[in-house]
C-alpha cells in the first residue's frame, strides 16, 4: 500500500500515488527499485522522471503494451542507428508524421501481447481426438473428400460414406 512506502519513496513515486494500490507487486517492486537513486538526480532529471511517470500512468493498457514492444524493438538497434532514425523523424513535417503513423502496421489487440514471440518448442501441442471434434463442433476432412470448386463432397467421399451405411 502507498502508506507502507517510506517518505523518500513516496516523494520519488508521487505521480503513481493514485494508482499505486491497484498495481501488481511485480510492478511495485520495479518502481521502488527505480526510486532508489531519485535523490541523486538533479532537479531537472527528477522533474523529467516525474513527467514520464505521469505520462506512463495516463496510458491505457494497450498503449503500455505497445510502448514495451517499441522499447524492445529500439533496444535491438545500435545507438548510432537510433540517433539517425530519431533525427530523421524530427526532420519530418507534422503532415509527414501523420502519414507515417497511418502507414504503421496494426498490432494485435490483447491484454498480454508478448514482447517477443514464444519459440514453437515451448508450446504444447494439443492432440486431436473424438472429444476434441465434439467440443469444437468441427469435423476433420481431407482435401480428397471435398470438391474444391463446389465445396461439396466428392463422389468418392459420398460412396465411402454410403458404403458404411451412414
Amino acid at each position: 500500500m502507498w502508506v507502507d512506502l517510506t517518505r523518500a519513496q513516496q516523494e520519488a513515486l508521487e505521480p503513481l500515488s493514485a494508482r499505486w494500490d491497484s498495481m501488481s507487486e511485480a510492478h511495485k517492486r520495479k518502481w521502488i527499485a527505480l526510486s532508489h537513486n531519485f535523490k541523486s538526480l538533479s532537479a531537472e532529471e527528477q522533474e523529467k522522471l516525474h513527467s514520464r511517470m505521469a505520462e506512463w500512468v495516463g496510458l491505457t493498457v494497450q498503449e503500455r503494451v505497445q510502448a514495451r514492444l517499441n522499447f524492445a524493438q529500439t533496444k535491438k538497434l545500435a545507438p548510432e542507428e537510433k540517433r539517425a532514425q530519431w533525427e530523421a523523424y524530427q526532420a519530418l513535417t507534422d503532415e509527414e508524421r501523420k502519414e507515417l503513423a497511418i502507414q504503421a502496421p496494426v498490432h494485435p489487440m490483447g491484454a498480454a501481447t508478448p514482447v517477443k514471440p514464444v519459440p514453437a518448442k515451448k508450446l504444447a501441442m494439443i492432440p486431436v481426438s473424438r472429444s476434441t471434434v465434439r467440443s469444437t463442433g468441427k469435423i476433420e476432412t481431407g482435401p480428397h473428400h471435398v470438391d474444391m470448386h463446389t465445396l461439396l463432397p466428392t463422389a468418392s467421399g459420398a460412396t465411402a460414406t454410403s458404403s458404411t451405411g451412414r
